[in-house]
């Protein structure tokens, strides 16, 4: 019998203290986003999310794929769409999320006892609550599920039974959210399930590696078809071949770029490089698959040696200054301190020796985003507890430190949680500012509206329980950013015969411009079209008046 068995034994609990640790394992984790969405609001930390609920929405269209989001998970969700309108790509996502929680609070609940279990989940919970619940954000969110998914799948390594299942289904459709977070998530987790498995028997190791093989069947599975459906339809084929080329550039080439021409080389004009350096540069003629290609190509990657010194700089800043990042440090610190020469030592140093490089391949790719890093310590102190809990169940015995460490995190959340009250009196200030004119603006379907990628994140919507109505979208494009090229743009664009949205707008009566870079979009039609193209204020919707024009009026 292991030692998590026994531990298990000790604190089996009675049938009332069941039902009470149910309960608990259910209405703590909703309490805690209840308190967090009453005082805070909930917001979308970037204008992607904004962007997918807008799509699903129908604000673009119907029938249209989501993209970054599994074609599986956009299936699921129509039906709920269905039922009455509503913004279900939050809410189910939400669910997902309290679902995880409050799996894990159960988890808890059952290694240690109701008091200690559901103090732990709290430690964990409440430092990461207004980044998880206020912020949010499907790359943190996806992550949430993905890790309570593997820990029941290596919490249950070797047995078949509902919670294997239960955990498949979670890794599943979190992966569907966030394709990249299979493989981040995954990597921290192999250490873990691979120390668990040398623990087992030979028949619990033959349905463990069975378990495994399902798991990667329905996971990679699940993206196999979200691939054929891009490639069977040419039109989407093109899109995903052209959004991985300005993938390339804009997400991790764009950020090394100077005031400077560095293209020319190329054919690149001062103009055109502009554009490039604002990813205002919607132009499928100009900024081809083959010529984004090019420019990546051109534009060095930083070196090892810069990678290591600033992943070696950063690396203080994991420890201290957000809230979360105090779990974090405190499971590192426990974990590394309480780690033997033993099988289980190879579950703690090895997710996080691949944390490590994982870390370091981001600062390398530039993309170590707010967001990447709340989702991946998540995970860690999931890991790192349940790991704690597995292999030195003897250091929760006693509650005190337990209750310290919590008062302790507590205290330090109250800094962050008068920052994001500040921001979100400040979100729920600027959410309508702009929204009567954006109405007057998709109600005007006489004209197109060309928006700079700077307006994205007004042009979304801040108000997250009310995504864009029906067709929103069917005469606004922003003129960049990861819609460039997908179908239903093109198809807006060529109703109102602007398929090169910045030259085909010069002396079109029908077509508006956003003040957001108006300055570069000008010169770049100048440079397109050999002559001077001049910016004149003629619209009456104040977020984009204006319109490009080869001949001033008299």
């Amino acid at each position: 019998m292991s030692v998590i068995e026994k531990q298990s034994l000790k604190y089996k609990p009675k049938q009332s203290s069941k039902k009470v640790q149910f309960l608990l394992s259910i209405f703590l984790p909703i309490i805690v986003f209840i308190s967090v969405v009453t005082i805070f609001g909930i917001h979308y930390r970037t204008n992607d999310d904004a962007t997918l609920a807008n799509i699903a929405a129908g604000a673009y269209g119907t029938n249209l794929r989501m993209i970054y989001i599994n074609v599986v998970f956009s299936a699921i969700m129509r039906p709920f769409y269905l039922l009455f309108s509503a913004n279900w790509y939050v809410i189910l996502q939400i669910i997902l999320m309290l679902i995880s929680i409050s799996i894990l609070f159960h988890l808890f609940m059952e290694k240690l006892g109701v008091q200690k279990g559901a103090l732990i989940g709290l430690c964990l919970l409440i430092p990461f609550a207004t980044y998880l619940f206020y912020s949010f954000q499907y790359t943190k969110t996806g992550s949430v599920i993905i890790a309570t998914g593997l820990i029941l799948i290596i919490d249950n390594l070797g047995k078949k039974n509902k919670f294997t299942w239960f955990g498949i289904v979670l890794c599943w459709l979190g992966c569907m959210l966030r394709w990249e977070n299979f493989f981040a998530l995954g990597g921290l987790s192999a250490f873990l399930l691979l120390s668990k498995f040398l623990k087992l028997d030979k028949s619990s190791k033959k349905q463990a590696i069975l378990t495994m093989v399902i798991f990667f069947i329905a996971i990679l599975g699940t993206k196999a078809i979200d691939v054929m459906a891009y490639r069977i339809n040419p039109d989407w084929d093109f899109y995903v071949k052209y959004n991985k080329a300005r993938t390339q550039f804009s997400d991790y080439k764009v950020y090394f770029l100077n005031e400077v021409n560095s293209f020319s080389h190329l054919n690149v004009s001062d103009a055109e490089y502009k554009v490039l350096n604002d990813w205002d540069f919607y132009d499928g003629e100009v900024f081809t698959i083959d010529l984004l290609n090019q420019i990546s190509n051109n534009v060095p990657n930083k070196s090892l040696k810069t990678a290591l010194h600033d992943t070696l700089s950063r690396t203080p800043a994991l420890f201290h200054g957000e809230s979360y990042r105090y779990v974090f440090a405190i499971v590192i610190i426990i974990g590394i301190l309480c780690a033997s020469l033993n099988t289980s030592y190879l579950g703690f140093m090895g997710f996080l020796l691949t944390f490590a490089l994982e870390f370091l391949y981001l600062i390398w790719r530039g993309r170590f985003t707010d967001w990447v890093e709340v989702g991946l310590l998540w995970a860690i102190c999931v890991f790192g507890i349940y790991w704690l809990i597995d292999t030195k169940p003897k250091l929760l015995k006693n509650k005190l430190p337990i209750i310290f460490a919590f008062c302790f995190l507590c205290i330090t959340c109250i800094p962050s949680i008068k920052q994001t009250y500040s921001q979100s009196i400040d979100h729920k200030t600027r959410k309508h500012i702009y929204e009567d004119e954006l109405a007057k603006m998709s109600e005007d379907k006489q004209n197109l509206y060309i928006i700079s990628v700077k307006n994205l994140d007004a042009l979304a919507g801040y108000d997250i329980l009310h995504p864009r109505k029906d067709n929103f979208f069917s005469n606004i494009v922003a003129c960049g950013g990861w819609l460039s090229q997908s179908p239903h743009r093109n198809k807006v664009l060529a109703s109102y015969n602007a398929q090169r949205p910045i030259v085909d707008g010069v002396d079109n009566p029908n077509v508006y411009f956003s003040a957001g870079n108006i300055e570069n979009m000008a010169e770049y039609a100048s440079d397109q079209l050999g002559c001077k193209v001049y910016i004149i204020k003629t619209g009456n919707i104040s977020f984009a008046p204006y319109q490009l024009t080869t001949t001033l009026p008299k």
